[in-house]
């Protein structure tokens, strides 16, 4: 894999880890090599694979270990330097939004997640910067929780709040990853270090 396309399947899949009912579909130019979601019967022969995000994270964890030693990595039988394309999936009470946003609405409450190599400390300083959690917008208090998951070096960034200020918590979840990403392209020892 490329260092951009490594990154990209340590998020999507630290993503699908901590994010219930988020599946994902790997293909290459067409052919669809696995699924991975929480809720697959496993099958780790064949075509196309069907595994646990567990399982991808754990692969994708020694696949860390060697990119940082210097070697190239590859994934889902591809060659090295192909890439996999990503798709994500949701079920009905959840939308995939752009940027990898995962949003879930119900009658009582938002929630948005994504997925960043920013550290878990680079983030709250950042949010330092705006009060998330008495926004003049909202009408309610915001919940801020960030899980940082060292197998796979990613942080899974999660706003959640009253349904009534859905709107208004996707601005400030566009806001935060726009945060991030300017973070990642600054310092893209972010992406490839486990020091993230």
């Amino acid at each position: 894999m490329t260092p951009a396309g490594f990154v990209a399947l340590r998020k999507a899949v630290g993503l699908a880890h901590g994010t219930r009912g988020l599946r994902l579909r790997i293909t290459h130019h067409g052919e669809y090599l696995a699924k991975v979601g929480h809720d697959v019967v496993v099958r780790t022969s064949g075509s196309p694979l069907r595994l646990t995000p567990c399982q991808v994270r754990l692969a994708l964890a020694r696949a860390l270990v060697d990119s940082l030693a210097g070697r190239s990595v590859s994934a889902f039988g591809l060659p090295t330097g192909n890439d996999p394309e990503i798709q994500f999936g949701v079920g009905r009470d959840a939308a995939v939004l752009p940027f990898g946003i995962v949003r879930r609405t119900d009658r009582s409450a938002s929630r948005f997640e994504f997925a960043t190599t920013v550290a878990v400390e680079r983030i709250t300083d950042l949010c330092q910067h705006t009060n998330y959690s008495h926004h003049p917008c909202l009408s309610d208090e915001v919940d801020l929780r960030l899980a940082f998951d060292d197998a796979v070096a990613i942080t899974t960034v999660t706003l959640s709040g009253v349904s009534s200020d859905t709107r208004v918590l996707e601005n400030l979840a566009y806001e935060m990853l726009l945060g991030c990403a300017a973070e990642e392209l600054v310092d893209p020892a972010w992406t490839t270090t486990l020091s993230t």
